[in-house]
């Protein structure tokens, strides 16, 4: 990932939401998680047996690329719904699926955490679905680790596209379950001098206790940088890599105490913060220009604007048009097209939502009517950058900056709500959010400005639905008949379920929605989600001189 990184265009100044399942939703939607009903983020708003979703209304990434003409799979961590089979990617523009549905699970066993109050069993979360034949479970792929596991399905899918649908284009994505708590150590492997001696500067660094965390999380990412790197030597292989646009990117921040660090940034994960929004991206295709290949991007680059922007780069701007999106096309800025009089990139964004979380308080009330009656602004949790510089954060405890060399093994990942809590911050000068400058008069004017942005989002989302709901028991009993899988479990919904030997080698044959003369700009798009750093370093140099920044 470092050769792509430094091939293709770093994004510096790339944000996301705070854990998985909104971030997942900016970046399928194009829109922010407040406005798709996804932005209710604490920790267990979205269980393994909890009945929410992504709405039906939304037209989502692989719907826009399908209607195109283009061949869609996903591959790995869905975590946008599954209580009912039409809320599972088949049904939402892929037309394959292999993965499985959840926020978290083991590596080795494949098994979601929880236990069954009723039936003391773990469950296994691991399907294959079609959209011409549903969903089809039964083989739980035991012993075998996912990022195996997702690697080979992913090699697959681009051989089997290779020798069967050379005029239609492929739109991939891979989310990734690495690096994500549980740690589990991967197979083995052969190490580079340079991993090796990062292994050995995190033994050095580590307290009592942390070691583990910390070099089984490095393990784990070394690991993952080969399942990327065999999908990057495959399209060579093809010869497809010409026309390809790869997009790796973390979907948040990451958890000090589950061998993540995100110094010297602020926060973790779920944090509002810049160590729980501000994470590692880049985009690599030998379609970028010359002058962007091997370039830096420092503008404000977020999850929603992956939509649009990869649909310029595949010559579909005019699907996305109508769409209502929150996201920019950034495809001319990223190839330093429009550069001013000096040669500098004109960012395109000058303001973004990072979060607005409606929704803590009270948790229960879906209805919409109910909820501006008991929903005061004060406690509303939410952050925002004006003019590319100026961040507001309310509603939320101050977090801390957790250092390489500290014990961070209790420091877990939650956000703290604390009503009435203002903080802004000047991140040109301050990109570690120590100073806090609500309380300053000098800054009462900005304060007023930012203050007003974020307001103006939160009275504007009258119409939005709430996807959260609470746990429901019932998925146990369908679960557990279904051979303790994670299937769908809505009683209302109709399409099969059935048990499978294993996930067909050849993937069968969908038709596109609406088929079109595919692009000739652009033969493959694959998107990757890597959810964690992607540079080894010198990390004692590093830490001397403040630049240390990893785990993410």
């Amino acid at each position: 990932m470092d050769r792509l990184a430094t091939t293709g265009v770093t994004l510096t100044s790339y944000y996301t939401a705070p854990s998985c399942t909104p971030a997942r939703a900016a970046l399928m939607t194009g829109r922010y998680p407040h406005k798709v009903g996804m932005g209710c983020d604490g920790v267990g708003s979205f269980l393994i047996n909890s009945k929410y979703g992504l709405g039906l209304e939304h037209q989502l990434m692989p719907e826009v690329f399908r209607e195109a003409g283009y061949v869609t799979h996903m591959v790995g961590k869905w975590n946008l719904g599954h209580f009912s089979d039409s809320h599972l990617p088949h049904r939402r523009g892929f037309e394959t699926f292999l993965g499985y549905n959840g926020d978290e699970e083991t590596y080795y066993s494949h098994h979601a955490f929880g236990i069954s109050p009723v039936y003391n069993s773990s469950f296994c979360d691991f399907v294959y679905c079609d959209s011409a034949v549903g969903v089809r479970f039964g083989d739980c792929q035991d012993g075998d680790y996912s990022t195996d596991v997702y690697a080979k399905r992913v090699l697959e899918l681009l051989r089997v596209h290779d020798d069967s649908n050379q005029t239609s284009p492929l739109f991939l994505y891979v989310a990734w379950q690495a690096v994500h708590s549980p740690l589990e150590d991967p197979p083995d492997m052969t190490m580079s001098v340079a991993q090796q001696e990062m292994i050995s500067d995190l033994a050095l660094l580590n307290v009592t206790g942390d070691e583990d965390r910390r070099t089984t999380f490095a393990r784990m990412l070394m690991y993952l940088d080969l399942g990327v790197k065999s999908i990057i030597d495959e399209l060579d292989e093809l010869k497809q890599m010409s026309n390809t646009v790869v997009v790796v990117a973390s979907d948040n921040g990451g958890c000090p105490s589950e061998g993540g660090n995100n110094y010297p940034l602020r926060g973790s994960k779920f944090t509002q913060f810049q160590g729980g929004v501000n994470v590692p991206a880049f985009i690599f295709s030998p379609l970028l220009s010359d002058a962007a290949q091997g370039s830096t991007y420092t503008g404000m680059f977020h999850v929603t604007d992956w939509l649009p922007t990869l649909a310029n780069a595949a010559g579909l701007s005019g699907l996305t048009r109508n769409m209502q999106l929150d996201g920019i096309d950034l495809w001319n800025s990223l190839n330093q097209v429009g550069l001013d009089e000096t040669g500098a990139v004109q960012p395109a964004r000058a303001e973004l939502v990072l979060h607005l979380n409606a929704w803590e308080f009270p948790r229960d009330a879906t209805d919409m009517s109910v909820r501006a009656t008991l929903v005061n602004a004060s406690l509303v949790a939410g952050s925002i950058i004006v003019n590319g510089t100026w961040k507001l954060i309310v509603g939320e405890e101050y977090s801390d900056v957790f250092s390489p060399d500290s014990d961070s093994g209790t420091d877990g990942c939650e956000m703290m709500p604390e009503p009435d809590a203002v903080y802004l911050f000047d991140l040109a000068t301050d990109p570690s959010e120590a100073t806090n400058l609500a309380n300053d008069t000098a800054h009462a004017a900005v304060l007023a400005e930012v203050m007003a942005a974020l307001m103006r989002e939160y009275t504007s989302q009258g119409s939005a639905s709430v996807t959260w709901r609470n746990s429901d028991d019932a998925a146990f009993d369908v679960w557990s008949a279904a051979g303790n899988f994670v299937v769908p479990w809505n009683s209302t919904d109709a399409e099969p379920v059935s048990p499978m030997d294993e996930p067909p080698e050849k993937p069968i044959e969908a038709k596109p929605v609406s088929p079109a003369d595919a692009p000739t700009a652009m033969d493959s798009s694959a998107t990757l989600i890597d959810e964690d750093d992607d540079e080894p370093q010198d990390v004692e140099a590093a830490l001397e001189e403040g630049k240390y920044h990893d785990g993410r």
